[in-house]
């Protein structure tokens, strides 16, 4: 008995430890965050995991992870990813596996815990690119006509971010540029890490813009293509706008009809006084409770991945 609590004791420490270290955090200090973070990363155990991951997995696939990553506003590798993952997967198969005394339960609860960080980094990510959108065409309006009048595209960001002061979470997305900038990074390559962090279409747009206009375009052809994406994004919101209003309905109603499961449940037990008993003891009952719990997260899944998920996304010719 002390040994059963022992393990779900040790299966939430590590939940909840695991989940901590993916909590986006304000970069207020500079450096000192991604020193903290290359300190771990500097480890040799963690230089050798990250070889044997990168060896072994497309770059398609850690590139897109890496960058949703990113988007939600947390600087993760692929390798830390997989790790935090194996970690939730064994801890809430111990944990739920031992509650519910169901060995069915026990393997989705695995494959879910191992699919959970995933899941808060797309929840994350959705939330924090579709407030970055309404933020991309202001930044996208002010940076052309600072260039226009100054000809320095690092410039213009740099004079463009001082717009943003608070507003988050673009400002911090623009200090970074500035500071990738400032420290001799290409003013192309700034660009295109800052529409990756944004995933942004039209900011990815605004980047390939530049990076073409200027390596073999004329001044007049870099005052005339760079507003172009600009030009699109206006074009494009009204419509956007209309399809977000049609989804909003759609994704209330799911998620209100979602939300009555566990609802049925909880009613369920207080009207039956062995309700929980005859789910959790009986055969009939762990498999009602195994096909339940199947269906309610795959719905949640189509929600998430595709109801709520940003009506565009950033399409990287590296991948």
């Amino acid at each position: 008995m002390y040994l059963h609590w022992l393990l779900l004791g040790v299966a939430a420490l590590f939940t909840i430890i695991t989940m901590f270290l993916m909590i986006p955090r304000k970069d207020q200090v500079g450096f000192r965050k991604d020193q903290s973070k290359n300190h771990f990363r500097e480890n040799v155990l963690m230089k050798q995991i990250n070889q044997v991951v990168e060896k072994r997995t497309k770059f398609s696939k850690r590139y897109k992870l890496e960058s949703a990553a990113l988007q939600a506003g947390i600087s993760l590798k692929y390798s830390e990813i997989m790790i935090v993952s194996v970690v939730t997967g064994f801890a809430f198969a111990t944990i739920f596996g031992f509650l519910m005394n169901n060995f069915g339960i026990f393997l989705i609860f695995l494959v879910l815990g191992f699919l959970f960080p995933k899941q808060v980094l797309e929840f994350l990510r959705n939330r924090r690119v579709d407030k970055m959108e309404a933020q991309v065409g202001p930044f996208m309006h002010m940076v052309l006509k600072r260039y226009d009048s100054t000809g320095d595209f690092g410039r213009a960001i740099q004079m463009s971010a001082e717009e943003f002061v608070g507003e988050e979470p673009i400002y911090s997305e623009l200090q970074k540029t500035i500071r990738d900038i400032n420290l001799g990074i290409n003013v192309s390559e700034a660009m295109n890490d800052l529409a990756r962090r944004c995933g942004n279409v039209y900011m990815q747009r605004l980047a390939d813009y530049y990076a073409i206009a200027s390596e073999i375009g004329t001044e007049d052809m870099q005052r005339n293509l760079l507003p172009q994406a600009y030009i699109q994004y206006e074009d494009h919101q009204q419509i956007k706008r209309d399809m977000k209003k049609e989804l909003s309905t759609v994704k209330r109603d799911s998620y209100l009809m979602l939300g009555m499961v566990p609802v049925f449940i909880l009613f369920s037990i207080s009207v039956h006084d062995n309700y929980i008993q005859f789910m959790t003891e009986t055969f009939l009952g762990q498999i009602a409770t195994v096909c339940v719990t199947i269906v309610f997260l795959f719905c949640l899944w189509v929600i998430t991945k595709k109801i709520s998920a940003p009506l565009e996304e950033v399409k990287d010719e590296r991948i």
